[in-house]
Formats: structure tokens, sequence, C-alpha cells
């Protein structure tokens, strides 16, 4: 389900900073002293912002290097695993195309976590229209794998949950699963989680990280697309400006009733469904295959699931194996 990119329109912040002007220092301090004071100052705080910790990141703690878990869906491509979140166990989708992990309301109140508004620095602020709530959590468990001390937004999901047919209390988002090497066997239903980097020349070259999440650079009708990574997208979208680029003939585009599934809207909507002559990603060709227009260019699972996908956002890796017969 691919989410919004930011929790709200007040995620927006101005860092830009007027610097007092030489002429505005003391008269006994130099100019030139005065402005490399200055710039000095400046170069100490853009470290200590830097160095700030992202209230929205966990801390992974692990026994060992590796956990696995089984993985269930609905019969659809909407794929959850069971987690632990303070002691209390959840059904969560895995969603590479969500920044960060998300709870429902009707499960942040299950487990009795506060639910305010939150600031990127994750200080608290007054409600706002337009606001996600966030829920600081303490323990967040997958496996073996324990998540600690981050905050997670708690959104609305009841539309969601009527369109998709599919029961869930929250996603884990990129926040988490960019911490360790990702391995999603659709067909054997195990997901597992490595801490430890692993270097393979089977590596796609063209994988691009942007906001923890992961792009790869495709082919469409020979045109170079920026696709980005989505197992939380039941389907491949384009957007109305990459079709323009691709001079698709009206005879390969039609009209379906799909739905529309996102974190603002969940509804049957008739959509344009666009049929390509090509598809290349990952070292994979496809032809003759439809993609849906979208807001955003993705490679959803409709493509993804014909292969066991291993993901490492760290080291930018993403591979597409055959399964294991």
């Amino acid at each position: 389900m691919p989410p919004n990119d930011s929790i709200s329109s007040s995620q927006l912040w101005n860092k830009t900073r007027r610097a007092s002007r030489p002429n505005a220092l003391p008269r006994r301090v130099p100019p030139v002293i005065g402005i490399l004071i200055l710039s000095l100052a400046c170069l100490l705080a853009a470290k200590l912002r830097a160095g700030e910790r992202d209230a929205f990141a966990p801390e992974l703690n692990f026994p060992h290097s590796m956990t696995s878990v089984s993985m269930t869906n609905d019969g659809n491509q909407f794929w959850r695993v069971w987690v632990t979140v303070e002691d209390i166990p959840g059904l969560f989708a895995l969603d590479t195309g969500c920044e960060r992990t998300l709870f429902t309301k009707e499960f942040a109140r299950k487990i009795g976590v506060l639910m305010e508004p939150h600031d990127k620095d994750g200080k608290s602020i007054p409600s706002k229209n337009g606001q996600y709530p966030s829920a600081p959590v303490m323990s967040f468990q997958i496996g073996d794998f324990r998540y600690t001390d981050f905050l997670a937004p708690v959104v609305d999901v009841t539309y969601i949950r009527k369109v998709a047919g599919t029961r869930f209390d929250g996603i884990i988002g990129m926040n988490v699963l960019g911490l360790s090497r990702c391995e999603f066997d659709w067909k054997n239903q195990r997901l597992t989680l490595d801490r430890d980097i692993h270097f393979s020349n089977q590596t796609h070259p063209g994988i691009k990280r942007m906001d923890n999440r992961l792009f790869i650079q495709s082919q469409l009708n020979g045109h170079r697309v920026l696709l980005e990574l989505d197992t939380g997208a039941y389907s491949t979208c384009i957007t109305r400006r990459t079709l323009r680029h691709l001079r698709v003939p009206e005879s390969n585009i039609s009209l379906v009733n799909t739905p529309r599934i996102d974190i603002e809207v969940a509804k049957w909507l008739p959509q344009s469904r666009i049929m390509l002559d090509s598809l290349e990603f990952c070292g994979k060709t496809r032809h003759h295959e439809p993609v849906m227009l979208w807001e955003h260019d993705v490679l959803g699972m409709d493509q993804l699931q014909r292969w066991k996908l291993i993901m490492d956002a760290r080291s930018g890796c993403v591979q597409l194996e055959e399964f294991e017969k």
C-alpha cells in the first residue's frame, strides 16, 4: 500500500537561518575573526543536528545474526507476518514502499500506548488537521529481532480493510526492514532477516536509495524509468508523466474497475490500465505486461511475487532469484 511520502504537511521545516552581519559584531572584534567564529559556530550546529537521532528510527537488538518467520496472506498479494509489540501479538503487513512503521488506531489502543502528534524530532505538538498521532514503542519484535525506542504513526485503516478484505494491525515500513537484509520467499511463505551484510555479483547495478527506500532503474518499452520497490502495491504503476514519455498507443490503454488503496483513500474506481510491450528490471524481461496509472512509478507485487526477493537497503542490494524446487 503506497503511503504518503510524509506524515503531514507540518513536516516541512525551514532550516535556514540569517547570520549576523559583520558590522553587527562588537567593534573590538575584527570582522574577519567575527566571520570565522560565526562560520565555526554554524558548522558545529550543523554537526550537532546531523548527529541527532531520528525519533522514528528504531534501535535493533538481536541475540542471533539471523531470524526467520512465517508469512501469510488471504489469497491475495497483501503479505503479513506476526510480530510482538509490548508483549502483545499483532499481524503486520510488509510494505517496502512505506518509509515508517505504522499502527492502526485499534492496535494502539490495545497495547495502551499514548497517542499524541509529534514533530520530526519526536517532540509532542498540538493536534492539527491532517496531523497523524504517534505512539511510542519500547519493544517491537519480529522473530528474534527486537526493535526498540521509536515512534510509530497511528492511522485509521477501516476503509483499507474493507476494500482490501484483509485484516492487519499495522504496517512494517522501511525504518524497520531497512536495518537488515530481507529475503522474501513468497512460494514457501518465509521472511528471513539477516543482520550481516552480503555482497554479491548478482546485485542489480541500477539500484538507488532515497529516503530509506529503494528504487530500481528499469526499462519500459525501451525507456529508462526509476521504479520504487513496493511490496505494499498489488500492481506495478506508472505516472501520467511517464506514460507521456512512453508514447503508448491508445489501443493499449483501457479502463478497468480496480481498488485504489492509499493511506488517505481506499475505494473501487475506474482506472487506466496500460499494456506495455516490454518491461525490464533486475535482469528480468517481461513482455505484454499490464501496469496501472497512479501518482508514483512503482514495481509492485504482480511482478515481484514471481521470484524470491532479496533486499538490503544498507548496501543498496536488490536481487530476484528463482524459487527452489
